[in-house]
């Protein structure tokens, strides 16, 4: 009988130890870009300058310093309204990801807004925000061309 329990005992602990595994891979796993921006809750129009450009997976994650926005949806309560000055991160698809770093190379004839895009972002259940269309340089004022 004592056999039986030992056996039992690490059959249960060896199935917890591959939950555990599976669980762990998919936690660490890079998000699934696209799929996850079709499903935003809110959003916001706005600019910013890019901070860092990093691969994940499918697409890459960018580090942008937050200036103003231009429009919000509807659910934002007034302590969740992105902050100028403030750092975000946003996930962006491979061609928005290939778009971020033309924008952030080229230096133009307005060398002071290198890096400075105006963008669309989403958020998702998840909390996490994604670029829902092409970022742009600004134009004249900021928005303009989207």
């Amino acid at each position: 009988m004592e056999g039986r329990k030992r056996l039992r005992f690490w059959g249960l602990l060896g199935l917890l130890v591959l939950a555990g595994v599976g669980v762990a891979v998919r936690w660490l796993q890079p998000p699934d870009i696209a799929a996850e921006a079709k499903n935003t809750q809110r959003n916001y129009t706005g600019t910013a300058q890019i901070q860092q450009i990093k691969g994940v997976g499918q697409g890459c994650e960018v580090t942008v310093k937050f200036h103003e926005w231009h429009s919000l949806s509807p659910g934002f309560k007034l302590h969740e309204i992105p902050q100028k000055g403030q750092n975000y991160t946003v996930y962006a698809q491979p061609e928005q990801c290939a778009a971020l770093e033309v924008i952030q190379a080229e230096k133009g004839t307005r060398p002071d807004l290198t890096g400075h895009i105006v963008y669309v972002a989403g958020e998702n259940r998840s909390g996490r925000w994604y670029m829902l269309t092409q970022p742009r340089p600004p134009v004249g004022c900021g928005v303009a061309g989207l």
